[in-house]
């Protein structure tokens, strides 16, 4: 069993902190005993923890005790800290028999619930061929020593005139021999590994060097950050210095943020925003729809810039099941972000059909293949002269 975000609490609130809520851990971890079957119970190191069943029928209900007993926050400095889990099992048979050889399969197992969000997974040899999350994490050293990791850029349009605004840098890696690793299967790993601190401070520092180059002059620049590199104490100070070294304006940059990047410790979030937008730095909420905040909690937040989710995207246009639930999310998104004073983006848009939605809707900048797909730097900036040129030529 390993935590989530763990790090983020030891970085923004201090190891003792950190200690604090390992202790809470072990405390609800041994309430488990009262309702299965556990014949021993351990701190594996830093925040792993390892049970052992007498009854392999009991996973399930494990599961369910062990998911129960992290539905409370943990109150830590004084503040309620909410921290999830991940678990994965491993069970005795005539090939793992050994404990060494279940403590692996077990890690494995937990890996594949941390990447695909799940509570628990039970390990498969087919599902884990050559444990591919233990080749990421270290496949994920070998690339940031040897520069695999490469941006591209989708740009960013405003849906009444199509006058191209911004656009978003999204990172890629293709490995020699894993060949190319997506996103949402590296990026948790990296999360959970403590990389994306390195990974995410490189993919900011290179795509403000790489906007500089831009000959646009009011083109903004939208970056992903991970929900731990908000933590860190320091990262206001990194985008500062980020900027300097690049040169490239405060006031055209956009971080993008998750809902899972605040749920942790909102008071911490706010800090760190509230830094950031003294620097003249915007913050947009990634994935608006999709988490599991409360509205409450987004007001709350120093915010500038609201992104729905392309999975609304796909369901907007008209005799389509969902469509109306869809366009209904849409227009409540586009009606508060106006009350707000928020910029609304779409992203995933692909036909003209979603685009005619948008404008009736008052949405006011869309990004998806209807536009362009992630560009590398040169066929982005020619991409970039030609829609200008395009631009002038309708003016």
């Amino acid at each position: 069993m390993d935590l989530d975000r763990f790090k983020q609490v030891n970085d923004g609130l201090g190891h003792a902190v950190g200690d604090v809520l390992l202790t809470q851990v072990a405390q609800r971890l041994r309430l488990l005993s009262s309702s299965v079957a556990v014949g021993s119970l351990a701190r594996l190191g830093g925040d792993e923890f390892a049970f052992l069943l007498t009854d392999e029928a009991q996973i399930d209900a494990a599961t369910t005790a062990t998911e129960a007993l992290f539905a409370a926050p943990f109150l830590l400095a004084g503040r309620a800290v909410h921290t999830g889990l991940s678990l994965g099992w491993s069970v005795v048979s005539p090939s793992a028999s050994e404990v060494g050889t279940l403590l692996r399969q077990a890690d494995a197992a937990m890996y594949i619930a941390k990447r695909s969000q799940a509570i628990a997974h039970r390990y498969s040899p087919a599902a884990q061929p050559r444990h591919r999350a233990l080749a990421l994490e270290q496949a994920l050293h070998e690339g940031l020593e040897q520069q695999q990791f490469h941006l591209v850029y989708q740009p960013q349009v405003r849906v009444q005139d199509g006058t191209v605004c911004g656009a978003e840098a999204l990172l890629r890696w293709e490995h020699p021999v894993l060949g190319v690793v997506a996103p949402d299967e590296f990026i948790v790993v990296a999360e959970a590994t403590g990389l994306i601190v390195r990974l995410g401070n490189w993919v900011l520092r290179r795509a403000c060097q790489d906007a500089r180059r831009w000959k646009h002059p009011t083109l903004h620049l939208s970056v992903n950050i991970s929900a731990v590199q908000l933590a860190q104490v320091s990262f206001p100070e990194m985008v500062r210095s980020a900027l300097q070294q690049s040169g490239w304006p405060p006031e055209r940059l956009v971080l993008e943020i998750t809902e899972t990047g605040f749920l942790t410790d909102l008071a911490l979030t706010q800090t760190s925003l509230q830094s950031l937008r003294a620097q003249g730095v915007r913050v947009s909420l990634d994935d608006f729809g999709t988490g599991y905040s409360s509205l409450a909690q987004v007001l709350e937040l120093p915010l500038d810039e609201v992104k729905i989710d392309r999975r609304f995207m796909h369901a907007l246009d008209d005799n389509l099941p969902g469509s109306a639930g869809a366009r209904a999310i849409v227009q409540s998104t586009v009606a508060l972000s106006s009350v707000l004073g928020l910029t609304v983006v779409a992203e995933g848009v692909e036909r003209e059909t979603q685009r005619e939605v948008l404008r009736q809707l008052g949405c006011e900048v869309m990004q998806g293949w209807l536009v362009a797909p992630g560009l590398p730097v040169p066929a982005f900036e020619r991409w970039l002269v030609d829609w200008m040129e395009q631009e002038r030529g309708r003016a």
